[in-house]
């Protein structure tokens, strides 16, 4: 039996106070492709779609569409009129056939030029026209993870930093639950939780966990510890604050076998640790914000050595 997966890849996020606007040659410069040239450009990569394509290599009975990826590396909101083109092209692509599960690689951090939850209406309105296959999506470390998100994803998973590799471990995990779901070996229920921190967001101190003795490392082990008994995936999200949206800020998400609860409790506990570290995750007033490309700060303003 020959299962068919559809894939859809925004990866965007947004600077709301800068003036910039992510167009359609913003995405062209980056990436605005579909099907097999998706597919390539990805494993080139390394993202989402590399995990996409080692996915199709494993699992033969298993056929891939990837129906649309775009991303920029301009940090903006979207035009309006392009998501709203994006939106409905894979609507349409979606409903036009029948399909065993839906994977989207997500960024989580953008908004457009009208909407603050872009990504939440995508996954609602994506939900809305393939209810009878299982829905998964994947986000980078930074997404502003709306609460409801969890009601419409049959599993989801954040990467655990901001590499490139990470997002596509994201994506592998997401994968192989959205295949176990398919076959029937796996009923997983999720819960997001807001936590009560707006962090910096960009160049975090130990965002890489891997580096020890940092605020985000001791989350990541909590989650790693977390993953236990019916409990599948948890994730942290330091959330992205420069995209001013209801969503923005630290959150924590879980799965679990069957077991909401779980989910709940382990969501809660991540949440809180995010909050609970909030003063350790602050850069101080040495830091040079000079040369990130998110913000740009005049010289009389930088903080003096």
């Amino acid at each position: 039996m020959t299962r068919h997966l559809a894939v859809v890849r925004l990866s965007a996020a947004a600077n709301s106070f800068g003036s910039a606007v992510a167009d359609r040659a913003a995405f062209e410069g980056g990436e605005w492709t579909e099907g097999d040239a998706a597919l390539g450009a990805g494993a080139a990569a390394g993202h989402e779609l590399a995990a996409v394509d080692a996915f199709t290599a494993a699992r033969p009975d298993w056929r891939v569409s990837v129906l649309r990826s775009a991303a920029t590396d301009l940090v903006a909101p979207l035009d309006d009129d392009l998501f709203t083109d994006l939106q409905h092209e894979v609507v349409a692509k979606l409903a036009a056939q029948r399909w065993d599960a839906v994977y989207l690689a997500l960024h989580g951090a953008a908004v457009t030029t009208r909407r603050v939850r872009p990504e939440l209406g995508l996954i609602a309105a994506v939900r809305g026209v393939v209810d009878g296959a299982p829905l998964g999506a994947s986000f980078d470390i930074h997404a502003n993870m709306a609460a409801e998100a969890a009601r419409y994803l049959a599993y989801a998973s954040g990467a655990r930093s901001a590499s490139v590799g990470e997002r596509h471990a994201a994506a592998t995990r997401v994968l192989d639950a959205l295949a176990r779901i398919a076959e029937g070996r796996l009923k997983p229920v999720g819960a997001v939780v807001k936590g009560f921190a707006m962090l910096p967001g960009v160049d975090l101190p130990s965002e890489d966990a891997a580096r020890a003795g940092g605020p985000m490392a001791e989350v990541q082990a909590l989650a790693r510890n977390l993953e236990a008994g019916a409990v599948l995936d948890v994730s942290a999200f330091t959330g992205f604050a420069y995209a001013d949206t209801p969503d923005a800020g630290a959150a924590g998400m879980a799965y679990a076998d069957g077991d909401a609860a779980a989910a709940r409790r382990a969501a809660s506990a991540v949440a809180t640790a995010l909050s609970e570290r909030r003063d350790a995750f602050w850069m101080g007033a040495s830091r040079d914000f000079a040369d990130l490309p998110y913000i740009k700060v005049p010289a009389d303003l930088r903080p003096r050595a």
